[in-house]
């Protein structure tokens, strides 16, 4: 819009001037000038800036100059203010909203008219309706729990039951089949290495398990018996998302035992996303505690 230059319109002005142009205003003359006949009152047009477009985008940009927490935006603002400072305010933003053009001539604005709308009427960024066209930045929400997780279980590793553990994310380097080689690799979302020996496969799941809540779905078991077979694993846990505090935190745990191989347990895991996380209430410590608790179980039956 500014590297186009600023788009200037036609505007009506009234005014008592010293010289006739436009319209002679017979009857508000004769009221404002009885005895002075040096001024005339007329109602003319002018080719300036002051249309309603560049009133309404000056009005939003003075608006979140004063809002604006980012210096760096509050620069770029007042650096666009100095180039309208011809402009006035709009005195009346419905009234300038409802005498936009939309036409050639202001193409070059784009959708900063939209926007400077949205702003001045102090419109919230949900969906409404009508012909407004908002945009919208939008976030894969598996993705932002897949790294959610992993983010508040480090928090938690400076507590004394955690210390020398070590998590890794998206680890690779194992396959379903020894051959061919290089073919179904195998990349769970976190691999645990405890004190003990065989690692803890956790692997997030932003979804709801089977209808009674408590089984989680055929396709994700087959996943994990893969990881645990592969990974020589102690236990995987599956990691549901829930917002309903009355079953959040550790489910049913389903030990598997394979002929030949260590018997592993996999277990799930209910991470409440409903809570600001605090050092008393964490639903990540409450995961890291729970495998600890068997990590340590399982210690102790192994030497007995």
């Amino acid at each position: 819009m500014v590297r186009a230059g600023l788009r200037s319109g036609y505007s009506v002005v009234d005014g008592n001037e010293r010289f006739l142009r436009g319209k002679l205003l017979l009857d508000e003359d004769m009221r404002r000038n009885p005895i002075d006949k040096s001024r005339v009152f007329v109602r003319h047009s002018t080719f300036d800036l002051n249309r309603p477009e560049n009133r309404l985008v000056k009005g939003a940009l003075i608006k979140l100059n004063g809002s604006s927490s980012s210096e760096s935006n509050r620069r770029r603002i007042r650096r666009l203010l100095g180039l309208m400072e011809e402009v006035p305010l709009p005195s009346d933003v419905a009234s300038d909203i409802g005498r936009l053009q939309k036409d050639r001539e202001t193409a070059c604005y784009g959708h900063a008219v939209e926007w400077a709308c949205i702003f001045l009427e102090g419109r919230t960024f949900t969906s409404f309706q009508g012909r407004t066209v908002s945009e919208a930045l939008l976030f894969p929400m598996e993705k932002v729990f897949e790294d959610y997780v992993p983010f508040a279980l480090r928090r938690e590793m400076w507590r004394d039951e955690t210390k020398g553990w070590e998590l890794a994310t998206q680890v690779g380097g194992h396959y379903l089949f020894d051959s061919p080689k290089n073919e179904c690799p195998l990349r769970p979302d976190m691999v645990l290495k405890t004190r003990n020996d065989r690692p803890v496969i956790l692997d997030t799941k932003w979804k709801t398990m089977d209808n009674d809540g408590d089984r989680p779905m055929g396709g994700d078991m087959y996943q994990m018996y893969a990881y645990g077979k592969s990974f020589n694993a102690s236990q995987v846990v599956l990691v549901y998302p829930t917002a309903d505090r009355t079953r959040a935190g550790w489910g049913r745990d389903i030990p598997y035992h394979v002929p030949g191989a260590p018997e592993f347990k996999v277990r799930v895991f209910r991470f409440d996303v409903g809570i600001d996380p605090t050092p008393d209430q964490s639903p990540a410590w409450d995961l890291m505690r729970g495998i600890a608790e068997d990590a340590k179980q399982a210690a102790g039956a192994k030497s007995e």
